[in-house]
């Protein structure tokens, strides 16, 4: 899926890609198939508006129609791209419950925790309804590894609004944040909003909440230790150790002690313990 139709206050996407446009469902499924004959053991289904596939075909399908389709086939471990939490529905939930094809990892963009200001932005929305997505989707996969997008220093944050965010955003289930500043981008309608916030805050806010992100992150990983994780084997070594390199279903990175299995396959993988902030040591089971 290509293009966006939304209209966020602060973004220019849809201006430099133009309208959503989606593959139709027979060249997806052609291509997971040639992929599948090439030895790909994981794809990742992608978009810059991916919850908004198949509105624009005729007729109009659902990407969750599309997981229908895709999944019923054999061929590799899928994954999905940055989503739309308004785009998560029941039918996605229960494909999440139900296939162990499709990885229990969702990157789901929020932006702010202030409702005011997700109004502001354009977000179709609100933090309770995120929240309650968030407890749904931990509780139907319990391991999932749950992302955010959080946006920091959008016009009329003040610091009771960040303040808010960051209370919000310790209480989710959430697994690591994609934390980044709000710029002034020409044609938009965030440009000439009132309330624009100071870099130095908006830096002094990046920073705090990267802090909760990496923190976040070590509690997943370790809260995963123990696990045997189907895990992509990567192609490449890691340079400071030289150990093999994994991805976990669950989005986790893993250095996998030797001898490793072959790279390109998936393989069940023990996660040990931590090797440093963002990594798991793991051996073959």
């Amino acid at each position: 899926q290509d293009g966006c139709s939304a209209a966020c206050a602060y973004c220019t996407v849809p201006l430099a890609r133009g309208p959503s446009r989606s593959l139709p469902p027979e060249r997806v499924r052609e291509g997971l198939a040639a992929y599948a004959a090439a030895g790909y053991a994981e794809v990742v289904l992608c978009g810059i508006h991916l919850g908004a596939w198949g509105l624009d075909l005729d007729p109009p399908m659902k990407l969750s129609r599309l997981l229908d389709l895709v999944l019923e086939e054999p061929g590799p471990r899928l994954r999905l791209s940055s989503i739309e939490p308004n785009e998560i529905g029941p039918e996605i939930i229960r494909r999440l419950e139900s296939s162990t094809r499709l990885c229990p990892h969702l990157h789901l963009p929020l932006q702010s925790g202030s409702d005011r200001i997700l109004a502001r932005m354009g977000r179709p929305y609100t933090a309770d309804f995120y929240a309650g997505l968030a407890t749904r989707l931990k509780k139907a996969r319990p391991e999932i590894c749950l992302g955010a997008d959080v946006l920091i220093g959008f016009p009329g944050e003040d610091e009771a609004v960040f303040a808010k965010t960051v209370e919000f955003l310790q209480q989710l289930p959430l697994s690591y944040l994609h934390v980044f500043s709000f710029s002034r981008r020409p044609f938009t309608r965030a440009a000439s909003m009132d309330g624009q916030v100071s870099p130095g805050d908006i830096k002094d806010r990046v920073g705090r909440l990267r802090e909760m992100s990496r923190a976040k992150r070590q509690a997943f990983f370790q809260s995963s230790l123990g696990q045997v994780r189907p895990t992509l084997v990567e192609n490449a070594r890691d340079k400071a150790t030289g150990l093999a390199r994994g991805l976990t279903d669950n989005y986790i990175q893993v250095l996998i002690t030797d001898p490793p299995p072959p790279s390109g396959q998936i393989a069940p993988i023990r996660l040990v313990e931590m090797a440093g902030p963002d990594r798991v040591l793991g051996r073959t089971t």
